[in-house]
């Protein structure tokens, strides 16, 4: 929690505890929209793009890593990373590939995190 001096709260005047703000995360769609599913490509060449998106808590973060795992240990795809130096929040291009008769459907995890401490979770599937 971070002081705000001379705050308000409930009548009480003077350093008021205010939460720090929290890290997000999310899968978009091509059109930038969050998703749930990400479509897999089934044909070479249809290639759809989806994206994963972060935003820090902090300005002070400066290198991001993004890691998506699969819920199954049968999956051939068991993980991927991707690592950046930023000042803000990211968003780069990913997929799952369709792979020997749809082995990589299923549930997977993202965890993006951030050098000042700052991590965010989100779950989707793979169909």
């Amino acid at each position: 929690m971070a002081a705000n001096s001379g705050g308000s709260l409930n009548g009480f005047t003077g350093d008021v505890a205010v939460p720090a703000s929290t890290a997000t995360c999310a899968i978009l769609n091509d059109s930038g929209t969050a998703v749930t599913t990400v479509t897999i490509d089934t044909q070479h060449g249809s290639d759809q793009v989806f994206w994963l998106r972060y935003e820090p808590a902090s300005s002070a973060a400066t290198k991001v890593t993004f890691t998506v795992t699969s819920a199954s240990s049968s999956d051939p795809l068991a993980t991927v990373t991707q690592k950046f130096r930023s000042g803000g929040g990211i968003d780069t291009p990913f997929g799952i590939p369709y792979w020997g008769g749809n082995l990589t459907t299923g549930s997977y995890k993202l965890v993006a995190s951030d050098n000042a401490g700052g991590h965010a979770t989100c779950t989707f599937s793979a169909s």
